[in-house]
């Protein structure tokens, strides 16, 4: 008979990239509302393929968000040499479809979440701790293939997933994703080999201009120096 199924190449294995929207805005900035709106919808529906992390900038108007910490948004926009809102970078690529300026360049779903079918070239496991009045974070990396001759630097964001009961100079009422504070950053020179024992990064932040305690999460990702891409979030 003819019963029966045939595949030809599945593969089946473990999605174990997570693709990271570094996202400039700003709750000043009518643009910018309609950029969130559609970043927030992206990631909501898809929080196993993709991270996102929203600097509020002073870009375009006063932000609440910015006031309290100008310093990080300011110091990772310059990084990416950006003067403008809003924008989104994708992987900490500027080329191409990994830089989104919701213009020229819209936000493109599949291209996006295509990013987690990616093999990875380390392995990134966080372990996050919540106290009553601070986080500790721990970065477990190693690496799965060779990786010759680059600084490779891990940071961590800490963000608040949702704040609500502000309302910003564009008439927006919720921002997700907010970043807090960027900890201090952990740099490596030297070659990785597959097989490497795991290095550990330690983390402690202490709670400052939180809303809501709850809602606190720890971002890492494992960044190249030199070509700016991010390997694993």
């Amino acid at each position: 008979g003819t019963n029966g199924l045939a595949f030809d190449n599945v593969w089946i294995g473990e999605r174990n990239k997570m693709a990271l929207i570094e996202h400039f805005t700003s709750s000043g900035d009518r643009a910018s509302r309609t950029a969130d709106s559609t970043l927030d919808e992206l990631a909501n529906s898809n929080p196993l393929d993709i991270i996102d992390i929203q600097y509020h900038t002073s870009l375009s108007g006063e932000d609440p968000f910015n006031e309290s910490n100008p310093v990080d948004p300011r110091t990772r926009a310059a990084l990416y040499q950006l003067s403008s809102v809003p924008v989104s970078i994708l992987n900490g690529g500027t080329t191409g479809k990994y830089l989104i300026d919701y213009s020229d360049n819209e936000l493109d779903a599949t291209f996006v979440k295509n990013q987690s079918l990616t093999d990875p070239l380390f392995s990134l496991d966080l372990h996050a701790s919540l106290l009553k009045n601070s986080i500790v974070a721990v970065a477990d990396i190693r690496p799965l293939e060779e990786v010759l001759g680059h600084q490779i630097t891990v940071h961590m964001a800490v963000i608040e997933r949702m704040v609500s009961g502000v309302t910003g100079a564009n008439g927006d009422t919720l921002f997700e994703s907010v970043l807090k504070t960027l900890l201090p950053d952990t740099s490596f020179s030297e070659d990785w080999y597959p097989g490497l024992t795991n290095k550990t990064v330690s983390r402690t932040w202490n709670f400052s201009n939180v809303f809501n305690s709850k809602e606190v999460r720890v971002i890492a990702f494992i960044q190249d120096e030199n070509t700016r891409e991010i390997y694993q979030a």
